[in-house]
């Protein structure tokens, strides 16, 4: 799952942007510039904001996924199957 997404020649006006300046060691840069070709991401902020926007969308699923543990419980068998399948 991937909320990055090519999005050439629909780039919204630079006033909705904030900018700012990263340093970054060699090998996480050499390690994002593969990430962003194989994802066809153009730009290192294109591909920060997709990265940021999959971290907000896993915390908002866990969140509900919480929700729903809180309200119905596993029981041990269940999560058992679950850790396993899982790998947890």
């Amino acid at each position: 799952m991937t909320g990055i997404t090519p999005r050439r020649g629909r780039r919204p006006s630079k006033a909705r942007y904030e900018k700012h300046t990263i340093s970054l060691p060699p090998d996480v840069a050499a390690a994002a510039r593969r990430d962003m070709a194989a994802r066809n991401v153009g730009s290192l902020s294109e591909y920060l904001a997709g990265l940021v926007a999959e971290r907000d969308q896993a915390a908002q699923l866990d969140r509900v996924l919480d929700e729903m543990l809180a309200e119905h419980p596993l029981s041990d068998e269940d999560r058992a199957w679950a850790e396993a399948a899982f790998r947890v």
